[in-house]
């Protein structure tokens, strides 16, 4: 049975015949052109000579933890001081550490609320987390007024007038020399004439307090 598919076959042959076409012949192979990648070659790495470098010893921090039990207060109250950019301190898996600089620089000069603390401290203890004894420059209003033989009001009257210069409720040793050598003192204690005769305020010059770890040896 002949297809239409036959048909057009043979019409298609014919017409291929008429127009001198061999049908039987292989139509010649077109080349695709081919197209050339240039290699990119990149250098070798150059292996790097290994310098030895002496491993420094690096410095063990002190957790804010081990601060607490000394000065026998809550290990919240140092994390707030970390908080609140009083303590410099850095981050180490869940706590805070603090270098024996940075905490012997803030305890030197410690807040209001934490003086009364470091004075009660052993000193000991205090001298193995910051390596040497501590020396206190900023006293608070009770410290002031014990080491002058005043009142505590009357300490807070001198700040008051602005006679005796304080910040956050603490008096540094270099205050307390400029207050004891002015003019001021005269008149609000007429007894003490002069720094270097003063009755009720002693004849020794302010110094820092030292916590010395040896008295109590």
């Amino acid at each position: 049975m002949i297809t239409r598919d036959d048909i057009e076959l043979k019409k298609e042959l014919r017409l291929a015949k008429l127009a001198g076409i061999d049908i039987h012949t292989p139509l010649p192979r077109v080349e695709k052109p081919k197209t050339t990648q240039q290699e990119v070659r990149l250098p070798k790495p150059t292996r790097r000579k290994k310098i030895r470098v002496p491993k420094e010893k690096k410095e063990v921090g002190i957790a804010i933890r081990q601060i607490a039990e000394v000065l026998k207060i809550n290990y919240l109250t140092v994390s707030d001081w970390v908080r609140k950019g009083l303590l410099p301190a850095y981050q180490e898996s869940w706590t805070y550490i603090i270098n024996k600089e940075d905490l012997k620089t803030f305890l030197e000069n410690p807040p209001n609320t934490v003086f009364n603390a470091i004075v009660k401290a052993d000193p000991k203890e205090i001298k193995k987390l910051i390596g040497e004894d501590l020396v206190l420059k900023s006293f608070n209003y009770d410290y002031t007024a014990s080491l002058l033989g005043v009142h505590h009001s009357t300490v807070l009257k001198w700040v008051s007038e602005r006679g005796l210069q304080a910040k956050n409720h603490m008096i540094s040793v270099e205050s307390l020399q400029n207050f004891l050598r002015s003019d001021y003192i005269t008149r609000v204690l007429p007894n003490a004439s002069k720094p270097s005769n003063r009755l009720r305020l002693g004849g020794t010059e302010v110094k820092p307090l030292i916590l010395s770890s040896e008295d109590n040896d």
